[in-house]
């Protein structure tokens, strides 16, 4: 079992208890079987860890690879799309979001022509709580937010079809901005092949047409496990269809 160097483990008789570190919580309590061992400390490797993200991310920002810092995409009266992921995933949203706004105000970007979406798909819609704690409260209070609605087609653009035919509606908000900016982690997917990028557009951000027609398209291996999770995206046909849909954009 892997825990931290705050795990306990109490023994009664033949069972064990191990009580465990969760989230917000202050602890989640496991009953082992009996004939397990006691649980042990697992030390993670901290090698590569970054000790200031914010100022990491700072400098990645100050030397962007294949295109123009995010100052040199916008000016005054430019409206600008954050899609962030949504909270299953470890993104350290709320360090990233105030540097990244920092320099759209910087760049004359005013709070009211920014918005931020959360890329649910058809996961759980991200409550006003759920959206505090994602973007952090101060974010949370000066710009507009959103769980995209993935039922109602009146919130959605309609941008045309992909090769295959499936319709692509994407949440008007990142629709119709000058500029979309995406944060999220880039993690291996079951259908897509890896998560990140325009994923976060297609399907999170996306009517439920559109999702439901690029997972169908994560449905067909053509036999080839291979071509799916953690694959070179030019084989994997899901992320085909999500890059299809992007050129729409």
């Amino acid at each position: 079992m892997t825990t931290n160097s705050t795990t306990t483990s109490t023994t009664t008789g033949s069972r064990t208890t191990t009580s465990i570190p969760w989230g917000a919580r202050d602890a989640l309590e496991l009953e082992l079987p009996p004939g397990w061992p006691p649980a042990d400390v697992v030390w993670p490797d901290l090698d590569g860890v970054v000790a200031d993200y914010p100022a990491a991310l700072g400098r990645a920002l100050d030397a962007t690879e294949g295109c123009p810092p995010i100052e040199g995409r916008v000016e005054p009266g430019s409206t600008v799309a954050v899609v962030v992921d949504d909270p299953s995933r470890w993104t350290p949203v709320r360090e990233a979001l105030p540097v990244l706004l920092g320099r759209l105000h910087e760049a004359g970007v005013r709070p009211e022509d920014v918005s931020i979406s959360v890329g649910v798909g058809r996961h759980h819609a991200v409550d006003a709580e759920a959206m505090r704690k994602r973007v952090g409260e101060a974010v949370a209070e000066a710009y507009r937010t959103f769980s995209p609605p993935v039922d109602d087609l009146s919130a959605y653009v309609h941008l045309g079809e992909t090769p295959e035919g499936g319709p692509v509606r994407v949440f008007r908000p990142v629709a119709e901005a000058d500029l979309r900016v995406l944060i999220g982690s880039v993690l291996p997917h079951l259908q897509a092949g890896f998560g990140g990028g325009y994923k976060l557009i297609f399907p999170g951000t996306s009517h439920r047409s559109t999702l439901g027609a690029l997972h169908r398209s994560g449905l067909d291996g053509d036999g080839d496990p291979g071509r799916l999770l953690g694959t070179d995206p030019r084989v994997n046909p899901m992320r085909q269809a999500v890059r299809a849909a992007a050129r729409l954009l």
